[in-house]
């Protein structure tokens, strides 16, 4: 048998070189995060009788990185910089000591049943007595935190407390928007076998919101909890911080919990960190913990699901494809009162004063939030129902290309004639919003979202 399918852990010295290979059943993204989340990491990466503080975890090549181990009479600092970082497949540490450079390499491998791991630490001298053993106990700490499934803080920090991260393929904003958008909110956050229905939400600080789940399978038929609560704190694309309270009579789901959830802009992407304390005793903290992994898978599909962008310096295009017939998005596109629904991408009041989807067919718009107001107005130059429409713009032109594949409906949306980059970027922002507004709101309409 090949070491790397080895649940346990195999080692090997060579001279001056330390070599330990372990395979875990988990999927490669799941042992990544193991290894770059602080949370994470402080579960596992420590020596049997210490604790562990990850201080800096700057997770590029040049960053910095320190993690300090301590128990009652010792305090190991363990302070280095990335070499390299290649996400889901290796990592490469180095670390200045007075002998010379300590170098570790983790290369994560896809393996039938899980992840090889196989972890390389150069030392600048002979490899230490006990440093085998060392890696031995840690890697079966890690294999416990993997086989529970858990991403919480150590328990001795708060035992009612989770905290979850996750990478997500989409920018900051767009993640944050899908916490405070109603519909969004209810496509997501629902763990599998439940559905969401919120009843009322205020995106504001003091705003406040309600939401129940329901049972969708038969075996949760009866299924029914609702809960709500207060933001406190909101900052787009940066941190959202709001309390959260069960409604029931059992005294084991009193108590009101408080959920911090930050939004890091990282290479290709978004690292969300949700942390939730104060967690009802009727509830484990390993299944909050379960819950808020499935709800993020749910997130991570709605958010990458969505809008291709290419642009130039002048122009842009957006390509979406909607779980919805050609003649549902077009009505989207050319009636008034569709329109409304999803224009203003939830973050604006749209009015629509003319909408003549006709050739020499004019449309006016006023787009308002509370600082401003925006009008819009324009001429339709081609008008192919329910195909194309090109229409002007107070800047450039806007052309909507619809096609039908297979049930489903292909958006291919250009904006061009743009007059310089900035111009362009910002559209491109609005345009994007737009357009998963429009991709939630049919969504809503049809009960599922491609």
């Amino acid at each position: 048998m090949d070491d790397t399918t080895n649940h346990d852990a195999v080692t090997e010295s060579r001279d001056d070189r330390l070599i330990v290979r372990r395979t875990f059943d988990a999927p490669r993204e799941r042992v990544w995060r193991t290894f770059t989340d602080p949370d994470e990491l402080e579960q596992w990466f420590v020596p049997e009788g210490m604790t562990a503080e990850v201080r800096v975890n700057e997770r590029e090549p040049g960053g910095e990185m320190s993690v300090i181990w301590t128990n009652n009479d010792q305090r190991i600092v363990n302070e280095g910089y990335y070499i390299e970082v290649v996400e889901y497949e290796r990592l490469v540490s180095g670390e200045e000591t007075e002998a010379g450079e300590l170098r570790l390499t983790y290369e994560f491998r896809e393996v039938d049943g899980g992840t090889a791991v196989v972890i390389t630490q150069e030392f600048p001298g002979p490899v230490p007595d006990g440093a085998a053993e060392g890696w031995t106990g840690m890697l079966d700490q890690l294999a416990e935190v993997l086989a529970d499934g858990s991403t919480m803080d150590a328990p001795s920090n708060d035992a009612r407390t989770v905290t979850v991260s996750r990478f997500l393929e989409a920018p900051p904003e767009r993640v944050y928007d899908a916490f405070l958008d109603p519909a969004e909110l209810a496509a997501w956050y629902p763990p599998t076998g439940y559905t969401g229905e919120v009843h009322h939400l205020e995106p504001e600080g003091g705003g406040t919101y309600r939401m129940t789940f329901y049972g969708d399978t038969e075996e949760r038929a009866d299924f029914e909890q609702t809960f709500g609560g207060t933001y406190r704190e909101l900052s787009r694309g940066e941190r959202i911080v709001y309390t959260d309270e069960f409604e029931s009579d059992d005294p084991e789901m009193a108590g009101e919990m408080t959920v911090t959830v930050t939004f890091e802009a990282v290479d290709g992407g978004t690292e969300i960190t949700v942390r939730q304390e104060n967690i009802p005793e009727a509830i484990p903290p390993a299944d909050a913990n379960a819950g808020w992994n499935d709800s993020l898978e749910s997130l991570a599909d709605l958010v990458t699901a969505g809008s291709v962008l290419d642009a130039t310096d002048t122009s842009l295009t957006i390509r979406r494809t909607f779980d919805a017939p050609r003649e549902a998005v077009w009505a989207a596109w050319t009636d008034p009162d569709e329109m409304k629904r999803w224009y203003g991408a939830n973050l604006m009041d749209v009015e629509i004063h003319a909408l003549e989807a006709e050739p020499g067919g004019s449309f006016s718009i006023t787009m308002r939030d509370d600082d401003d107001s925006y009008d819009v107005d324009g001429e339709f130059l081609e008008v192919v129902e329910p195909e194309r429409l090109v229409h002007t713009w107070y800047v450039g032109r806007v052309t909507v290309d619809l096609e039908s594949v297979e049930g489903a409906t292909e958006l291919v949306f250009t904006h061009e004639k743009l007059p310089d980059r900035e111009t362009t970027d910002l559209h491109a922002e609005g345009w994007l919003a737009a357009v998963e507004s429009l991709a939630t709101t049919l969504a809503s309409d049809e009960g599922h979202e491609r």
